[in-house]
């Protein structure tokens, strides 16, 4: 599969129950199951050219007046599944409202909490990687607010890594060994300066290639999956192994961009700045 500016190409008819949906809710016949709004933001990543016409039809079914609800009747709203809505849709009206949702969401440090992923780590390199380029003053300063997070939680082994007792008291974030999955999480929203020289960047990919197995595998025994955040925690064994991938495919790209770059090329628009690495205090 060529790579393209930006990341990898995967053309939409490789992806049939994203198919399938778009056609049944082009012709608004019934759905064999229940859509989820971000599973739908972040597929419409992908195709642009239907991306305004399924989000204007899904997106009033979810909007509770404040953010996004991952589902209809969500009593407790997705940080991930609003930032994916945002960056699948950067001109949507009702961004400015869900970006002051967002930025009670985080805190001092510039973390903000994930449902479906252990703490914060996805949900923050997630905003970071969405919004670093968003012609939005306050989506990129929630950008820069999680890049430093990021730096400011990176191991001393290179990766990234929390535990599950993250959410039962937030004096455990960025605490526990690092994984090859949340290290990926990490790498990607670092990717997002388009720096592929970056200490922290170059660390974290130094941990993907030094603890990848023989066989191209990852081992991980910590669970970063959630079910329901204090209630069940879910072990999906192929994050080990396809979170490290797309991250190292993601860091490839980068490096390509800087190349074009450095022949006079501009692939698009400028990330966010953010202060030298030199200075952030880490653990």
């Amino acid at each position: 599969m060529p790579p393209v500016e930006g990341g990898i190409e995967v053309p939409c008819g490789r992806l049939p129950a994203f198919s399938l949906f778009v056609k049944r809710r082009a012709c608004d016949a019934p759905l064999p199951s229940p859509p989820r709004q971000d599973r739908t933001a972040t597929a419409l990543q992908v195709p642009a050219r239907v991306r305004r016409r399924m989000l204007a039809v899904t997106g009033p079914l979810f909007f509770n007046g404040t953010c996004y609800t991952t589902y209809q009747y969500e009593v407790n709203p997705s940080v991930t599944t609003n930032v994916h809505m945002i960056g699948a849709w950067p001109e949507n009206d009702k961004n400015a409202k869900i970006l002051d949702w967002l930025s009670t969401e985080m805190d001092d440090r510039g973390a903000v909490t994930c449902k479906w992923h252990v703490s914060y780590l996805y949900a923050t390199a997630e905003l970071l990687r969405l919004f670093a380029r968003l012609e939005i003053p306050s989506a990129r300063e929630l950008a820069r607010r999680a890049a430093l997070c990021l730096l400011d939680s990176q191991h001393s082994d290179g990766g990234w890594g929390e535990r599950c007792n993250t959410y039962d008291d937030p004096v455990f974030k960025g605490q526990g060994p690092s994984t090859a999955s949340q290290t990926a999480w990490a790498v990607m929203g670092l990717c997002a300066f388009d720096d592929p020289h970056r200490p922290s960047l170059v660390r974290g990919i130094e941990y993907l290639i030094r603890t990848q197995n023989e066989d191209g595998s990852w081992t991980e025994h910590e669970t970063t999956g959630t079910g329901f955040p204090k209630v069940f925690y879910l072990k999906y064994d192929m994050y080990r192994n396809a979170w490290p991938l797309l991250a190292l495919a993601t860091h490839r790209n980068v490096l390509q961009q800087a190349v074009t770059k450095a022949r006079g090329r501009v692939a698009h628009g400028a990330p966010v700045e953010l202060v030298d690495e030199d200075v952030l205090v880490r653990r």
